[in-house]
C-alpha cells in the first residue's frame, strides 16, 4: 500500500508542477487531483485499519506515517487520531477539487 500511496504522491507532485492550463480540458486536473488525494486517504485509512487498534479503542496509539510527500527518508509515526484527521484533510481536499470540476462551465473548456 505504501507503494501506491508514493504513487499518488508522485502524481499529486507533478499536477502541482504542470497546473491545471498543461491539460487540454482543466476539469481533468480537478478530476486527477482528487482522486488522488481520496485514493492517498483510502490507502493510509487501509494501513490503519490493518496495523492499529480502533480510534474508539485507543485514539493515542502511536502507529502508522501518514505520508503526503515522496520521499525515500522514514517518516514519524502518527497517532490513530492524528492519522484519522490526515485522512479527513485529504477527503476534504478531494472534494473540493471534484466541486472546481463540477462547477467548471463546460462551454468554457
Amino acid at each position: 500500500l505504501y507503494f501506491c500511496i508514493a504513487n499518488c504522491n508522485i502524481l499529486l507532485e507533478r499536477l502541482e508542477e504542470v497546473g491545471p492550463d498543461f491539460f487540454e480540458d482543466e476539469r481533468t486536473y480537478y478530476i486527477l487531483h482528487g482522486e488522488a488525494r481520496a485514493l492517498r486517504a483510502f490507502f493510509h485509512f487501509d494501513l490503519l485499519r490493518l496495523f492499529a487498534p480502533s480510534y474508539k479503542a485507543d485514539p493515542g496509539y502511536t502507529a502508522i506515517p501518514y505520508i503526503t510527500k515522496y520521499s525515500n527518508k522514514v517518516s514519524p509515526q502518527k497517532t490513530v487520531s492524528e492519522v484519522i484527521d490526515s485522512v479527513i484533510v485529504d477527503l476534504k481536499a478531494a472534494v473540493t477539487y471534484w466541486l472546481g470540476y463540477v462547477y467548471l462551465d463546460p462551454a468554457d473548456a
